[in-house]
């Protein structure tokens, strides 16, 4: 690589580390190139110590920052007019010391051009650069200039090939889905007669247990009917007892009363006849006192007759008696034998109530059992005709987010939300093709989600019924800028997200030039923003050189036409207090304020 050697201290650079052994790893004259809108981004394997330019002249035009990842930007402070292209810059890097010769291009195209990303972090690879500069002689300078130019050409080269292999594998991913959509929606037409076979056996199965519960609950009826007669009859069965009881106490009692009458009157005839015979002896004693002595052996015969008469009536008396006696025990005896049959009648009959009780109590819990199986049987039969009805009803919300569904509702009605939105390739540059950056830009973007918010600054309006946008992080890592949005979606609708693009506007409100996206995440589909939800995305631009004075806006498209789109606008002093918070300066910054930083606004409006 050729390079020009002049300048007060330039020749004096050029012989210090001309002067330094190869291997030492240090550059010397290595070329930086730096635009007017893209900081130039240095990559080293140890920490950035110190930078230093080798005439005032590049302090101010330039500025050197270090960041906290062994990196450092140079970023051009200038007006653009008569810049020396050859500014040297020593910078030391750990044990390291470099020599850098920076070339201002005011025709960088930030958004076309190959990002100013200079990676020195690989000590081997750092290693043949140096090897290379360390040539004087010009035959083998020009041809090691050739060697890069070639080089160069051949990345480009492979680049746009890149490029290329990547729309083209696109249009096949796309074409792949659109085949899989029909597939899909045969898989899921299957799906659903499967889930409605489901569904129709379960009703039937529910049916069909519920008539046999009719049916249990018919033979509890009838056996409550059965217990119920039974009962019923016991209890008359029990009353006719008492009843018949009460009729032998009577007749026992009426028995009884007319034994004491005829005992009664039989005493009362003795003693009407003893009281006769009284008087009857009386008159006889009188009878016989006066014929005393003259019927004195009448009176003795008298007297034996009589004493037999009273031997006779005591006999009958015994007799009497006993007769009574030997009847008053017939009669408890006959008391007592029906005491003891109805004794154990009612034992039996107890026994029987009992047994009987047993057996309609052992009935109602078999009954109850049966009652409690049917009515679990029951309660799973609703679960589970609930949960397939549930298992419907979600398959019937995902499948409108499956390819079949989406197909069905966005994309057989011409809206494609398969492929990246149509205007998203005029506002992205060739790193969002390449694979390295893609894969790069995708782990720190995913680190970024993960990461909480310190920002606030909300979308212009709400739009759609309900979807508004925040940011919620400004980020930067290596020579891109991350912004983390979240998308809130309070409207009944899907959000359909669309194109991504930040724009770039000056500190006097005209519209400079859009920064093209590097990544956005979820490049394959991009979010489908349910209702009721929020999804986070990151875009990624190349870090530009934006002034505080200076706006952006980010707006995120809708893929429906009749939709409107969502804008976020806020200062560079926003962009730039993010980026100071990795970064710090290196060199004395004395530089004139650039035309973009003329005057601070008090007010912004929506930039379209």
């Amino acid at each position: 690589m050729s390079f020009s050697r002049s300048g007060p201290f330039g020749w004096l650079f050029f012989l210090l580390f001309a002067s330094l052994p190869a291997a030492a790893q240090n550059l010397n004259g290595q070329r930086i190139t730096v635009g007017a809108d893209a900081p130039a981004f240095l990559i080293f394997n140890d920490e950035v110590v110190n930078a230093e330019f080798s005439t005032p002249e590049g302090t101010r035009l330039y500025s050197c920052k270090v960041r906290n990842n062994k990196s450092m930007s140079l970023t051009y402070k200038g007006d653009g007019k008569q810049v020396p292209d050859n500014i040297g810059l020593t910078v030391q890097e750990g044990k390291r010391n470099h020599y850098f010769i920076t070339s201002f291009n005011k025709d960088y195209d930030i958004n076309r051009d190959p990002s100013l990303w200079y990676d020195y972090s690989n000590l081997k690879d750092l290693k043949k650069i140096v090897q290379k500069l360390s040539t004087t002689n010009k035959d083998d300078l020009a041809k090691i200039e050739e060697e890069e130019k070639e080089q160069a050409k051949k990345e480009e080269e492979k680049r746009q090939s890149d490029v290329a292999k990547a729309q083209q594998t696109r249009e096949q991913e796309a074409e792949r889905i659109r085949k899989e959509l029909k597939e899909m929606e045969k898989k899921d037409s299957r799906a659903q007669q499967e889930l409605e076979t489901k569904l129709t056996k379960a009703k039937e199965d529910e049916q069909k247990r519920n008539e046999e519960k009719k049916k249990a609950a018919d033979d509890a009826k009838q056996k409550e009917a059965e217990r119920l007669r039974i009962e019923a009859l016991l209890k008359q069965e029990t009353d006719q007892h008492k009843k018949d009881d009460e009729t032998a106490r009577r007749k026992e009692e009426e028995d009884r009363r007319k034994a004491d009458l005829k005992a009664a009157e039989e005493k009362k005839a003795a003693e009407l006849a003893a009281k006769k015979k009284a008087e009857e002896d009386k008159k006889r004693s009188e009878e016989i006192a006066r014929l005393k002595e003259a019927d004195r052996i009448k009176a003795e015969a008298e007297q034996k007759r009589r004493q037999e008469e009273e031997r006779k009536k005591a006999d009958l008396q015994a007799q009497a008696d006993a007769i009574r006696k030997a009847e008053e025990e017939k009669k408890q005896q006959e008391i007592a034998r029906k005491k003891q049959e109805e004794d154990t009648r009612r034992v039996q009959a107890e026994a029987k109530r009992k047994e009987e009780e047993r057996v309609l109590r052992e009935a109602a819990e078999k009954a109850k059992v049966e009652e409690e199986r049917r009515k679990k049987e029951h309660e799973e039969a609703v679960a589970r005709l609930k949960a397939l009805e549930e298992e419907k009803e979600r398959q019937r919300q995902e499948k409108a987010y499956t390819r079949g569904g989406l197909w069905e509702r966005y994309g057989s009605k011409g809206i494609n939300i398969f492929d990246i939105p149509d205007k998203q390739p005029q506002y992205v540059n060739s790193d969002f093709y390449l694979t390295a950056d893609t894969l790069r830009n995708y782990q720190y973007s995913m680190e970024l989600l993960k990461a909480p918010a310190n920002l606030a600054i909300a979308s212009q309006e709400t739009v759609n019924g309900g979807v508004s946008m925040t940011l919620e992080n400004i980020a930067f890592s290596s020579p891109n800028a991350y912004f983390k949005l979240n998308i809130s979606n309070k409207s009944k609708e899907d959000f359909l997200m669309g194109a991504a693009l930040v724009r770039w506007y000056n500190a006097d409100e005209t519209y400079r030039k859009p920064l093209r996206c590097s990544y956005v995440t979820f490049i394959q589909s991009f979010p489908i923003v349910r209702p009721g939800q929020d999804t986070r995305i990151v875009v990624v631009i190349r870090d530009a050189n934006i002034q505080d004075g200076d706006m952006l806006n980010i707006n995120i498209g809708e893929r429906r036409a009749d939709r409107k789109n969502m804008d976020i606008v806020f200062d560079g002093k926003v962009y730039n207090k993010e980026r100071m918070k990795i970064e710090k300066k290196l060199t004395p910054d004395d530089a004139a304020p650039a035309a973009t930083d003329s005057k601070e606004k008090e007010g912004k409006k929506k930039k379209k």
